[in-house]
């Protein structure tokens, strides 16, 4: 009958002892959940440091791309004046060897009427 009187008081109570279970696995979960968020929180910053360091070297390698970058186009720019300033003198020394030929032809000049 001992039995019989403990089933009597689950019956008897069973809304709250359904409540008190309900409440138990409730606290279960939520620490469970709360351990399983402690361990993706540690996961994901240890992450985050590994990707930090990927992110630097990165960082190092562009800063160092773009400052190649910028001495090549600072070479063309070099160039392109070199270029130019060729230009220019070839320019020159195409008038003066115009000129130095007009003036060894008027030289030479007297020398054909004389005979030579």
């Amino acid at each position: 009958m001992v039995i019989l009187r403990a089933v009597d008081w689950v019956l008897d109570h069973a809304v709250g002892l359904s409540a008190l279970a309900l409440g138990v696995l409730v606290i279960v979960g939520v620490a469970v959940a709360a351990i399983r968020g402690i361990v993706l929180y540690r996961v994901a910053r240890r992450a985050q440091r590994r990707v930090g360091e990927y992110v630097a070297v990165l960082s190092a390698e562009a800063e160092r791309a773009q400052t190649a970058m910028a001495r090549v186009t600072q070479e063309q720019a070099d160039l392109a004046r070199e270029v130019e300033s060729l230009r220019a003198r070839l320019a020159l020394a195409q008038i003066l060897a115009r000129h130095a030929g007009r003036a060894v032809a008027v030289l030479r000049a007297p020398m054909r009427y004389l005979g030579r």
